[in-house]
């Protein structure tokens, strides 16, 4: 991503014309924090206004190239082509995000000069990304957004009995507890901020996981939860959607409507953030991610076309998230034409329609582990195999290869690919996603990192990364 440009407007003097430049480098860090993949490239500049209008105008504009992958971002008097850095057009969220740090990074540089007054409490005391987060979601009562991350980052730096603490809480978008609309707090406050950090005894509180702290829109502890009960009294039994791991369903239903946020601090110093539903962002290596769920199984969707079951895409993709979660890798792959590629990727003793060939009458017993391992699911389909036995084939080292009928072909196989097909890319990857990049012309295929990534390649291109 380039970085800093120049400001040869003469009309501006030295002191505005230094913070402009601040300003501008700070668009271009932000933009590759939230979008690392992503590529900036200066293309011009416009000429500026007098520097008496900037603080009363808004000093950004956006708008899409033709074609609609890429766009171009006036920022000051400085002009940018931004390039999402994947073979496809950002996604609703993903451009909603780029207006979002914008429209937060316009809105400091004019409460410098005092313009915008009334927004200088919620926006200078936070890290701008914060404040991203925090304008992104637009909850009530949005200052609630920042203090309590900075209480799960006190909290993720902490330890309780040898143990590392995680945690979780519920801003309230309503003005009562809608489970007890009548229950009222005991005398004093406990305002949700970094002071709570302060009091030891409160690690063991809430574990995040199941229980949470509730908060209300003065951003005072009203009381501890179960998320799980709390979640189904609020919104009811609805099925579980595809937009989170396993164990975060009532996380994402907490906040289906109601325009509750829910926030969680895992164990690995993962901050998850929930919003309308759905697992909007994570924190994650001391960077924000937008996660796009919804959008991203969409395409994942798509690639497989009209499969039987009709459910198989759903079932591989939620596989892929809960591994995700549990932090075990995995390599899945739905072939487009298995008669054909099977045989180029797959060794003939990982295949599972071969394990015939290597039976000995006279010695079962002969049989390499491996296919010992094949007879227990042979025959098997993905639809009739349960979600933690897919998820637990899945993990076993190598790929799971089915194709769009949902036949199990194989598992734990190592794939065999092409040398001229990976010394391109075999520097720069590890071995998990150069074979998925390679084995992703033959068909869709979504990679797990024990990092916790899931990544989807096709056509020998990575689409997206949640």
């Amino acid at each position: 991503m380039e970085s800093g440009s120049e400001i040869t407007d003469e009309g501006l003097s030295g002191e505005v014309s230094a913070v402009i430049q601040v300003h501008q480098v700070q668009m271009l860090r932000t933009l590759e924090h939230f979008f690392p993949g992503s590529e900036v490239v200066k293309t011009g500049e416009e000429p500026l206004p007098g520097e008496e209008r900037l603080p009363y105008r808004r000093n950004y504009r956006i708008q899409e190239e033709e074609g609609g992958l890429d766009l171009t971002i006036t920022w000051f008097n400085a002009r940018y082509l931004f390039k999402p850095g994947v073979p496809r057009a950002f996604l609703p969220g993903e451009r909603k995000l780029v207006e979002t740090i914008l429209r937060v990074l316009d809105l400091r540089f004019r409460t410098m000069y005092g313009v915008a007054m009334p927004e200088r409490a919620r926006i200078l005391p936070f890290a701008p990304e914060d404040q991203i987060v925090m304008e992104y979601l637009s909850p009530p009562a949005p200052s609630r957004v920042p203090a309590a991350l900075e209480v799960l980052r006190a909290f993720a730096l902490s330890t309780y009995e040898n143990r590392e603490v995680s945690s979780g809480v519920v801003l309230l978008g309503t003005d009562q507890d809608p489970t007890a609309p009548d229950r009222v707090k005991v005398d004093g406050e406990l305002p949700y901020n970094i002071r709570l950090t302060l009091l030891k005894g409160i690690y063991p509180m809430c574990d995040g996981l199941h229980t949470a702290f509730l908060v209300d829109k003065k951003g005072d502890v009203c009381w501890p939860i179960d998320i799980h009960q709390w979640a189904e009294k609020v919104q009811g039994h609805a099925p579980p959607p595809y937009t989170c791991p396993r164990n975060f369903y009532s996380h994402a239903q907490a906040t289906r409507s109601g325009r509750h946020t829910c926030m969680v601090l895992v164990p690995t110093h993962e901050i998850k953030v929930f919003s309308e539903g759905a697992w909007v962002f994570s924190f994650t290596n001391a960077r924000w991610r937008l996660l796009e769920i919804s959008a991203k199984f969409a395409i994942w969707n798509k690639s497989t076309g009209s499969t039987s079951p009709p459910d198989l895409a759903a079932r591989l993709f939620q596989a892929a998230l809960n591994l995700a979660d549990d932090r075990r890798g995995a390599l899945i792959v739905v072939l487009r034409d298995p008669e054909s590629s099977l045989p180029d990727l797959v060794d003939p003793g990982d295949r599972m329609d071969h394990l015939n060939q290597f039976q000995e009458p006279e010695n079962p017993m002969a049989r390499p582990v491996k296919q010992m391992l094949h007879l227990l699911m042979q025959g098997r389909t993905i639809n009739d195999i349960d979600d933690r036995v897919l998820e637990s084939i899945a993990a076993v080292d190598g790929a799971l290869v089915t194709d769009f009928a949902g036949r199990l072909l194989t598992f734990g196989a190592i794939l065999r690919t092409p040398p001229q097909a990976t010394s391109v890319t075999q520097n720069v990857e590890g071995a998990r996603s150069t074979t998925a990049r390679v084995v992703s012309h033959y068909g869709p295929v979504l990679k797990v990192s024990e990092d916790g990534f899931v990544s989807m390649f096709l056509d020998g291109a990575r689409l997206w990364d949640i």
